[in-house]
C-alpha cells in the first residue's frame, strides 16, 4: 500500500471543515500507481522518520525523545554507573544515545518549543551519566547544572548538534552536480496552522550560516567548510 500524506484536518471528524483544495478525493478519483491505491493519512513513517502532511516536525521530535529514552534506559546501568569511567560513560552516551536522539536532524525546521523539549531530555541524560544533582539537598533547583552535567561530558547541546548536520547537508548539496540548492526554499504547500508560522529549512540554515560566519561560496570548499562549521569538542 502506497501512503501520501494530507492535512490532518481533512478528517471529517474535525471541527473545522476543509477547503476544497484539501478535501480527500471520492474513491472513484484517487490516485492508484500499478493498480494500487494510494492511501491518504495525516502522516506516516518513513526510513525511520515522521512526515507530517502540514509540515510539523511534532510527531517526530516526540519520537526522537521516546526512542533516546527507551534506549537510555536500556543502557542506563552502564551509563551511569561508577564502575567506569566519566570519560568511558560520557563516550557511550555519545555514541549510543546522541545518535537516536539526533537522528535525520539536518532535515529538521523545528520551533524553538520543539527544540527546548529536545534539550530537557539531553540535559537530564547528561545529569544522569555524569551524576550531577538537578536539585540541591534543601530541594532547591541547582541553577546550571545542565550546563555543567554537559561540560563534565564533553557534549553539545543539541542545536549545536543540529546546527552542524544542517551545514554539513547544505555543504554536500553545495558541492554536488546539478541544481539542489535551487531548490531549497520550494515553498510546502499544507494549510497554514494557528500561531507563528513554522520557519522553513532554509530559513533556519541561514541562519546557521550567520552564526557560524560562512557562506555558501565556502562550502564549496569541504576542509574549509568542515572547519568552520563543526563545533568544538
Amino acid at each position: 500500500m502506497i501512503r501520501a500524506a494530507i492535512p490532518a484536518h481533512t478528517d471529517p471528524r474535525a471541527p473545522h471543515p476543509p477547503s476544497e483544495e484539501n478535501q480527500i478525493p471520492s474513491t472513484a478519483d484517487r490516485l492508484t500507481v500499478n493498480g494500487d491505491p494510494i492511501e491518504y493519512v495525516s502522516q506516516f513513517t518513513y526510513l525511520g522518520t515522521v512526515i507530517a502532511a502540514n509540515a510539523s516536525f511534532t510527531a517526530e521530535i516526540n519520537q526522537r525523545r521516546a526512542k533516546a529514552r527507551a534506549a537510555f534506559a536500556m543502557l542506563r546501568e552502564p551509563l551511569t554507573t561508577k564502575l567506569l569511567s566519566l570519560k568511558l560513560r560520557s563516550q557511550l552516551y555519545r555514541t549510543l544515545i546522541i545518535p537516536v536522539m539526533t537522528y535525520g536532524n539536518e532535515t529538521w525546521a523545528i520551533t524553538s518549543n520543539e527544540l527546548d523539549r529536545l534539550e530537557t531530555t539531553h540535559n537530564n541524560m547528561c545529569r544522569a551519566v555524569t551524576r550531577t544533582p538537578a536539585r540541591l539537598n534543601d530541594g532547591v533547583y541547582c541553577v546550571g547544572s545542565a550546563t555543567q552535567a554537559r561540560a563534565a561530558a564533553h557534549v553539545p547541546t543539541i542545536a549545536q548538534y543540529t546546527e552542524t548536520a544542517r551545514l554539513r547537508l547544505l555543504g554536500q548539496m553545495a558541492r554536488a552536480k546539478g541544481e539542489l540548492l535551487a531548490n531549497i526554499d520550494t515553498p510546502v504547500t499544507a494549510p497554514r496552522t494557528r500561531g507563528i508560522p513554522r520557519p522553513s529549512w532554509h530559513e533556519m540554515v541561514t541562519i546557521d550560516m550567520a552564526h557560524k560566519n560562512v557562506t555558501i561560496e565556502d562550502a564549496k570548499n569541504k576542509n574549509l567548510w568542515k572547519t568552520k562549521t563543526t563545533f568544538p569538542r
